[in-house]
């Protein structure tokens, strides 16, 4: 007879050698963050061109105030101001370098944090694509330690009926504003196809691989789906090929209760006309 430890307040005894499971409530996805600004980079300086018609406008003027009045001194004042204006020219130029190495200082401050923001983000979503398809042993886990996450998929769920292939390259789902060039693939990330959007999924290959293949997408589903949900079907050649080692499992499984099911049965059959 099964017994309930102690500590897991997630099993009651069903009174009638067995144990009931309550499901807790998914705990939600964090939002997705918004949009990531990029650093526009400082725009290109152009030079500033020396004021030839301010600097002519004042020395025509004073030249002519010397001759008209007949004051040959003006023409002291007249000689300052191409002076003037040339310094004015040069500490305008000076003071636009210093402003564009601070504009360089602060984009180049803005740009690591952006970098470093998004290798976080990155990051972020590889870890959470993992931990929402987890691989064979943290599944195991799952279902032998009665964790909260044991059945947690509902129907209505996004994920609901997603299986995990394998583990690869892909595309990132952090959007960024403002970036020319394209985000880097994440890498060693799940794989995964969803049976409610293809519809059928077959396996090919040798005998060995495509039953442990099938093993281990049956097994995601009967961790991640109450059998309320999901039901399993196993259609074999005959009688004993429901006995074979690699699929002798599902016996375990806990039946659908649904009336046509006798309790404790596994919906199987080996009639052609079944299927």
């Amino acid at each position: 007879m099964l017994t309930v430890p102690a500590d897991d307040p997630a099993l009651t005894d069903d009174g009638a050698g067995g144990l009931s499971f309550n499901r807790p409530p998914r705990t939600p996805a964090a939002p997705q963050p918004p949009p990531l600004q990029w650093p526009a980079a400082p725009t290109q300086a152009t030079r500033v061109p020396l004021d030839v018609l301010g600097m002519s406008v004042p020395l025509l003027a004073g030249i002519g105030m010397a001759i008209f009045m007949r004051r040959p001194e003006f023409l002291l004042f007249t000689a300052l101001t191409p002076i003037m204006l040339a310094t004015r020219a040069l500490m305008d130029r000076r003071s636009g370098k210093r402003k564009r190495g601070k504009e360089g200082t602060q984009y180049a401050t803005k740009l690591r944090d952006a970098q470093g923001e998004l290798t976080a983000r990155l990051e972020t979503e590889a870890s959470i694509r993992r931990q929402v398809h987890p691989d064979p042993a943290t599944a195991r886990l799952t279902a032998v330690g009665h964790s909260s996450r044991l059945w947690e998929r509902r129907p209505q769920d996004s994920d609901a009926l997603s299986l995990r292939l394998g583990l690869g390259t892909g595309m990132p789902n952090t959007t960024v504003t403002g970036l020319d060039t394209p985000l880097p693939q994440l890498p060693e990330v799940p794989i995964t196809v969803n049976l409610a959007e293809i519809g059928s999924l077959g396996l090919t290959g040798d005998r060995k691989t495509t039953r442990s293949a099938a093993r281990w997408l049956i097994c995601q589903l009967a961790v991640a789906h109450s059998p309320e949900d999901v039901r399993v079907w196993l259609l074999a050649a005959d009688g004993p090929a429901q006995n074979e080692a690699g699929v002798n499992f599902l016996r375990w499984r806990p039946p659908t209760r649904h009336e046509t099911v006798e309790a404790g049965s596994l919906l199987r059959t080996t009639h052609r006309d079944s299927t």
